[in-house]
């Protein structure tokens, strides 16, 4: 199949073009100009990598929770086709909240039989976090980190997960004895002082910045500060939730002028109840409401997390900033698939390897998307 008078959009470059993969899905071949090949009119919209939304907890219905039960892997493909169609997301990481230590090791040993190549890792957004910035956790359920944790999580040899930490809370040498099998991130903290008492190389990630975390401070080394006023290393990334609603547009601008590009990452942070119907639902065991893109802890006025598609989100971002759309590759999917060493299927458009891409007007609508070799339209 021939995609043709397209602006192929790359990290590097944006050009007319077209784009050829072949029955198995991999990309043939990637031209300039014109063809007069027969294949699918581009009519010159923006053809760029596939999305990747690294922290999601899910949506449509479905909660990545659920894989403490059986059944739930035609559950998961459903969601999944999903966000392929609608909102132009290639791959996820499966991101659970704060829960029973029983219910993270069932979901730990059922996550062997993960078969999806759409699913790049598993994010445990607890238990292992600061009660002061908890947010939409259960208090009772966070505990410090032990060894006999990471022993146990180590368990699973198919993915390598991504463990949120306080870095305040827990033991700095025991996560540098582990480090090699962990990703670790710095989430749900109110730790000051940080470059006093720890390292930004014990960790690659920092969980949706700003948002529960130790905030800006003139006077005292609040996280914000610590990420801000720190030469971040190539290999760490800041996760930023840039709906317009955890963070304002004004903030969203800043953030990208202030934060290196190869270091940045756009999230998400929906929950399972995204694309459903205003009202209340669970996360977890905490009870939550929704309201349009927004979730609230119900009764407080206290954010839960998002109920806007990715591609909405971006497209907030990129308004906000005026960015080139090369940097909005950089983004949505290159720089977290370099961290996972997965540019050989995302982020990327190049010769002989699969194609995994959409095609967007330039309010991020998805008009098309490729993912897996499956071709999928929203065009009436």
């Amino acid at each position: 199949m021939i995609y043709k008078n397209a602006l192929i959009t790359t990290k590097d470059e944006q050009f007319l073009g077209y784009l050829e993969v072949d029955d198995k899905g991999t990309i043939i071949k990637i031209g300039r100009g014109t063809t007069n090949k027969k294949g699918i009119d581009c009519k010159k919209l923006i053809l760029m990598p596939a999305f990747i939304d690294s922290h999601t907890h899910g949506g449509y219905g479905f909660s990545f929770q659920e894989i403490v039960n059986e059944n739930w892997q035609n559950k998961l493909e459903n969601y999944l086709e999903k966000i392929h169609q609608h909102e132009g997301v290639a791959a996820v990481n499966i991101t659970t909240v704060t829960d029973t230590w029983e219910n993270i090791l069932k979901i730990s040993k059922n996550l062997l039989n993960l078969k999806n190549t759409s699913i790049l890792n598993w994010y445990l957004e607890g238990p292992f976090i600061s009660k002061e910035k908890k947010g939409a956790h259960k208090e009772e359920l966070i505990i410090p980190i032990e060894e006999k944790h990471l022993n146990e999580l180590n368990l699973n040899k198919k993915i390598k997960s991504i463990i949120a930490i306080a870095p305040e809370n827990n033991n700095n040498e025991l996560l540098k004895k582990f480090k090699k099998h962990f990703y670790y991130t710095i989430g749900h903290s109110n730790c000051y002082d940080f470059s006093k008492k720890f390292n930004l190389n014990t960790f690659d990630f920092f969980t949706h910045f700003y948002n529960g975390c130790s905030s800006f401070d003139h006077r005292q080394e609040s996280l914000v500060n610590t990420i801000l006023n720190n030469k971040l290393s190539k290999n760490f990334l800041v996760e930023f939730i840039s709906d317009g609603i955890h963070t304002t547009k004004e903030i969203i601008n800043f953030t990208y002028k202030n934060i290196d590009k190869n270091n940045l990452i756009i999230i998400s942070d929906s929950l399972s109840p995204k694309g459903l119907e205003n009202g209340d639902y669970w996360l977890g065991p905490l009870e939550i409401t929704k309201k349009n893109d927004i979730f609230y802890l119900k009764n407080q006025n206290k954010i839960a997390g998002s109920g806007m598609p990715y591609n909405k989100i971006l497209n907030v971002f990129h308004k906000a900033t005026n960015c080139t759309w090369s940097e909005m590759v950089l983004f949505s999917s290159y720089n977290i698939a370099k961290k996972f060493k997965k540019t050989n299927k995302f982020g990327t458009l190049k010769l002989n390897q699969k194609g995994n891409f959409v095609l967007i007007d330039k309010n991020f609508n998805i008009k098309m998307s490729f993912i897996n070799n499956k071709h999928y339209t929203n065009e009436n």
